[in-house]
């Protein structure tokens, strides 16, 4: 089975210029379709799954990715719905089924991390802000979902492919 994601060691981006950036890892995943067990995880501050975690929607596929879940080392967990799970017939218990984690279903969370200064090592905390929208289909128009984001939001999180892929036919 091929790699869902590219593992890149100790990679992360600095907030700015300051001599006492912080730096914060985020671990980003989608369309493991049940697979997630085959996954070797990075390590990081925030895990984000941007949908599909089952395949067709089975929910022992839920909650064994629940399960998994559980045995990660990540400060938050944050779940959207991808296709695959908004046609579940459990979608409006997944809530409750994706017991290790935030799942995001059009609405925000503002999480505070605590993180290490690069020079000082000393704590700061950074807040972000993240949005998380369930899978939609394409619209003849605009999304009326994208209304509902935030300005002050970091991070979106979607099932859906950004603007320009995957949209008016291409």
């Amino acid at each position: 089975m091929g790699s869902f994601f590219t593992r890149c060691d100790d990679y992360n981006v600095p907030h700015g210029e300051d001599e006492n950036e912080t730096i914060i890892t985020i671990v980003c995943i989608s369309d493991t379709h049940g697979h997630h067990r085959f996954l070797n995880m990075p390590r990081g501050d925030i895990l984000i799954h941007a949908g599909d975690y089952t395949l067709y929607g089975n929910k022992s596929h839920a909650e064994d990715f629940n399960s998994w879940l559980g045995t990660l080392d990540y400060k938050h967990i944050l779940v959207v719905q991808g296709n695959h799970e908004c046609n579940a017939e459990w979608k409006n218990d997944a809530v409750h089924i994706l017991s290790n984690a935030t799942l995001l279903q059009h609405e925000s969370i503002a999480l505070d991390l605590e993180v290490a200064e690069i020079s000082t090592g000393n704590l700061k905390h950074v807040p972000i802000r993240i949005f998380g929208t369930m899978f939609n289909w394409p619209c003849s128009g605009e999304n009326p979902y994208f209304a509902e984001i935030p300005s002050d939001t970091n991070i979106v999180i979607s099932h859906c492919p950004v603007y320009g892929y995957v949209d008016i036919g291409r």
